[in-house]
């Protein structure tokens, strides 16, 4: 019964391999090999033989639950195997991406220290270069090698700092220059005006405004004397100064010299002439009497060349703050200047006589212009004047005075044209020039 049973299940198993699928096909291979290995192994004993003769009456039954578990068993163990495998494999992959970790952040911070050494060797280099550079800028800089070519007082203003030039190009400083050229040739300023042709002057207009010559000065007051013949505008030019202001300042040009108030009272009016004798320091306190023919009869009169050039001065200072326009100063200082103030063949005393002579004279001359309405004597009349002056004095009367007289009395050469002279050491001497 159990031979017909086994070949029974045997046909069946055939027929249903022969219908299986091809993985039950590979299933059934396996499970062939199993037996066969099972069959294969050596028995020790009884034991062994009935464990086996179990086993194959158990493969015989063909239980499939038993073939699948330890089939499952061992694809378990299978799987575990892979999985410790691939852990290993993760864990040596990342201990050596660690490693390479490493080996990189080491290798990058030894790219970063020969970066930061290199940096270090450029900033060196280019400190030692700035440096140098800076010494060659400093000796052969765009601003002194401008100032060969182009002064800097010349410049304008922004041009004259030493940053802004070494910041140009020195293409654009070249341009300046010759822009800066041009504008002074228009304007006739600078040495690029210094041979063109003078510009018409612009006709400027001011708003009304008040002045009083102390506290409040109008604008117009700051403006340049007329650039025109005084004929062209002396006519305008009034006679008198309302009120008189006898308070005049003049220390600043002449110091501590001072000067009678009745000359800066009659200085007010250019019909009124004065005399050097009024405008000499010593005679500041001095006032006219009432038996004087004239006012300065009694006065001093300059005896030394520096006492009437110090008067001269002192007229020039104050009719500078009177009469701006008169030019009666420096025309007849020009004549004094080329005449050597009379001459150094003279005696002191006479050069000053010959002084205060040719200055009353002008300023008679002048106030009698001043009454027609004419300017002052100009240049080439003074010198008239002068010429007339010393073809009135006697040669004799000039050589007496050089001479002081020195066969008299053992006199000395300061007699001169005064009447200070006397026996002794200081000569004798004759008025030989009268003051009238």
């Amino acid at each position: 019964m159990g031979i017909g049973k086994g070949s029974e299940k045997e046909k069946r198993r055939s027929k249903s391999r022969s219908q299986a699928s091809p993985k039950e096909r590979r299933k059934d291979k396996r499970r062939s090999s199993s037996k066969r290995k099972v069959q294969e192994e050596p028995t020790s004993g009884g034991r062994d033989r009935k464990k086996t003769g179990s086993r194959q009456a158990d493969t015989e039954t063909g239980t499939e639950t038993e073939e699948d578990t330890e089939k499952g068993k061992r694809r378990k163990k299978r799987k575990a195997e892979k999985r410790k495998d691939r852990d290993s494999d993760d864990s040596s992959s990342s201990e050596k991406g660690k490693r390479r970790t490493r080996k990189d952040g080491d290798s990058s911070e030894d790219d970063s220290r020969k970066k930061k050494k290199k940096k270090q060797k450029k900033r060196k280099r280019s400190t030692d270069s700035s440096e140098s550079s800076s010494e060659e800028e400093r000796h052969f800089d765009k601003f002194d090698r401008l100032a060969s070519l182009w002064r800097i007082d010349s410049r304008p203003q922004w041009m004259k700092e030493r940053s802004i030039v070494n910041k140009m190009k020195w293409g654009e400083i070249m341009e300046v220059r010759k822009e800066h050229k041009e504008v002074c040739r228009e304007s006739g300023l600078g040495e690029a005006g210094l041979f063109t042709a003078d510009v018409k002057l612009p006709t400027v207009k001011y708003a009304e405004g008040k002045d009083n010559r102390a506290s409040r000065l109008h604008p117009a007051s700051f403006l340049r004397m007329p650039i025109v013949d005084p004929d062209d505008y002396w006519k305008k030019m009034p006679v008198r100064r309302e009120p008189v202001f006898r308070n005049v300042p003049i220390s600043h040009c002449n110091g501590n010299t001072v000067v009678n108030e009745i000359a800066i009272a009659r200085m007010h009016d250019r019909t009124q002439p004065v005399t050097l004798k009024m405008l000499i320091d010593t005679n500041f306190a001095k006032r006219p009497t009432k038996e004087a023919s004239s006012i300065d009869v009694d006065w001093e009169a300059p005896v030394k060349l520096r006492v009437a050039q110090s008067a001269f001065f002192s007229y020039a200072s104050v009719l500078r703050t009177l009469w701006p326009m008169d030019y009666t100063p420096e025309a007849l200082g020009q004549v004094l200047v080329k005449m050597d103030w009379g001459g150094a063949h003279r005696t002191d005393a006479a050069r000053a006589n010959l002084v205060e002579l040719i200055f009353n004279r002008v300023m008679i001359e002048n106030a009698q212009r001043a009454v027609k309405g004419k300017q002052p004597a100009e240049h080439h009349r003074i010198r008239e004047l002068w010429d007339e002056l010393l073809e009135n004095v006697p040669k004799q009367a000039v050589i007496q005075g050089q001479q002081g007289h020195q066969d008299s009395h053992g006199g000395g050469t300061r007699g001169g044209l005064t009447n200070r002279g006397g026996r002794g050491a200081r000569g004798g001497g004759k008025v030989l020039l009268d003051h009238n």
